[in-house]
């Protein structure tokens, strides 16, 4: 199967459509679902609740569904769970409820979301949820004193600066300048949730047996770093839902989480713009893009069927991620539905037989010459020049469609390294880079590389080393001796240089040096002075003796 996914329209559609389904009087309905009726009525009658004024709903018993719980289709109502117990199994929603519906004194257990509230003004008291918890797409709501997995539910709204260290689960509402850390939201549907939040951290969090582990609806200028989310397996019904899904959401920077498990995606973008997805690493889902623009992804480590997924998404960038295949028939890159504008190279793709599927909208694959493009595992073209470019294109294969034509194609896997200077120095090299160092003291670069493959007997580096962080011009020395090959003067365009050497195979130790690094060459100045004043006076003295 291509992807297991739905279209994206569908897909926008799907939580509405769940939730309008809910409410919807049908005389065919989910066994163990009990409806409070917009005339009051309770349906089934049978069901372990008792009222007198059609107002007031009392749990006379414990409740047990298959699907949802309780739909509250009445507002201005009160359910008083009087201490019983909703239990679902792993799926639906435990009670849905409109506006200003009071629900408290009640246990709601393991299902794909406890209480979700699709309208305002209600009122969330004393309850405990256990593996599930509270979804909210209303605003005005008051909740007070509910327990998540025995832990704190904790609901701001409007508030400020304030650090979050334990909950069960935490949802915030139009706040600034909050930070959730260190958290254990396991079996929690969303662990964290964020309506109208800006400038908000969500750091080295635990996330495990839930979809949309963080979840942002319209907010802006938040960090999410450091978090692990793995295993998911729970759900709202059949949908597997997202690591971490953002929503109208701009300006986000998503960065070092490690996210694994989900059918779907590991983060999704929807209507949201300017956001940065870097230095995740990302396992068994995808990074999706829908009706989004303007988005960064860079040097994310992607382990999946697919890699990348957009719809309708444009002026994106891919660059410097790998993509490692688990199914080589499957795409790294899917650009469908006038995802135009797009920049994808300095990529890694390896073990792809298919490795794009577009719409044919334009997009760039590259990154001019000797920049290049992409990297990939099964590209077998020549490099008789030595610049660490293919001499031919790349073919990228497609099914049911002519290949797609790459040009640059490179012939090591792509790295990139950042420095104390701040200066990036990116490397292409058929060798495993183990290390990287730059020394601002002496402006030296050290790295160790090994053979990546066992048979490899020759490999090579090419280099791109800002002018800001070294003096030309350079000296390359292998375990202390010279490159077998090496040519200094491959390319600069006045802000880099590029330089290209090759050498045989073990594990090596590579140093590149200015041939008079910048520390000597005050010392050597004032030396050099001293020697000349010395000689001149010297001289000076000879010439006076003479004439005396």
């Amino acid at each position: 199967m291509l992807r297991k996914t739905v279209s994206g329209v569908m897909l926008t559609l799907l939580l509405i459509g769940m939730l309008a389904l809910s409410f919807n009087i049908q005389t065919v309905k989910a066994s163990g679902t009990i409806y409070i009726r917009a005339d009051g009525s309770i349906d089934p009658s049978t069901a372990p609740i008792s009222t007198v004024d059609n107002v007031t709903y009392i749990l006379t018993g414990d409740i047990t569904s298959d699907a949802n719980g309780i739909v509250v289709e009445r507002n201005n109502t009160i359910l008083d769970g009087a201490g019983y117990k909703i239990l679902g199994t792993d799926n639906g929603f435990g009670i849905v409820a409109g506006d200003n519906v009071t629900i408290r004194n009640m246990e709601i257990a393991s299902f794909g979301v406890g209480i979700a509230l699709v309208g305002s003004s209600n009122n969330i008291v004393g309850n405990n949820f256990t593996n599930n918890g509270l979804m909210t797409f209303g605003y005005q709501n008051k909740v007070e004193n509910n327990f998540v997995n025995s832990k704190p539910l904790v609901y701001l709204q409007s508030t400020s600066d304030h650090i979050i260290n334990d909950a069960g689960q935490v949802i915030l509402v139009n706040c600034s300048g909050i930070r959730v850390e260190n958290l254990d939201l396991s079996n929690v549907i969303p662990g964290v949730e964020l309506i109208e939040t800006v400038n908000s951290n969500i750091l080295n969090n635990r996330f495990a047996y839930s979809q949309y582990s963080i979840e942002l609806y319209k907010s802006s200028n938040n960090t999410i770093s450091g978090n692990d989310i793995s295993n998911i397996t729970r759900k709202i019904y059949f949908w597997e839902g997202s690591g971490i899904d953002l929503s109208g959401s701009n300006g986000n920077r998503i960065f070092g989480n490690n996210i694994t498990g989900y059918e779907y995606s590991c983060i999704s973008l929807w209507g949201s713009s300017g956001n940065s997805i870097y230095a995740n690493n990302l396992e068994k889902c995808d990074i999706s893009l829908h009706d989004s623009q303007l988005n960064s992804m860079v040097g994310n480590n992607l382990s999946n069927e697919a890699g990348f997924f957009f719809w309708n998404s444009s002026a994106n960038s891919i660059i410097g991620n790998t993509i490692t295949s688990t199914s080589p028939s499957q795409y790294a890159v899917m650009l469908n539905f006038h995802s135009s504008g797009n920049r994808i190279y300095h990529n890694n793709f390896v073990n792809d037989t298919y490795p794009v599927q577009t719409d044919e909208e334009q997009n760039f694959w590259d990154d001019g010459y000797p920049s290049g493009g992409n990297y990939w595992s099964d590209y077998n073209g020549s490099d008789v020049n030595r610049d660490g470019v293919g001499d031919e294109p790349y073919l990228a294969q497609r099914p049911y469609d002519p290949p797609c034509v790459m040009n640059y194609p490179l012939m090591g896997m792509f790295y990139s390294f950042n420095t104390s200077l701040g200066c990036e120095v990116s490397v292409v090299s058929n060798s495993t880079i183990k290390d990287f160092e730059y020394f601002q003291s002496n402006s030296t670069i050290k790295m160790h590389v090994c053979n990546m493959t066992t048979n490899q007997e020759f490999g090579f580096v090419r280099i791109c080393i800002p002018h800001t962080l070294m003096n030309e011009t350079y000296h390359v020395t292998v375990d202390g001796a010279e490159p077998h090959y090496i040519n200094y003067t491959l390319y600069d365009n006045g802000t880099n240089r590029w330089i290209y050497f090759s050498y045989q195979h073990s594990t090596l130790e590579i140093v590149i040096i200015p041939e008079f690094p910048s520390f000597l060459i005050l010392p050597l100045f004032i030396l050099t002075t001293l020697i000349a004043t010395i000689l001149l006076k010297k001289n000076r003295k000879l010439k006076f003796q003479q004439l005396s």
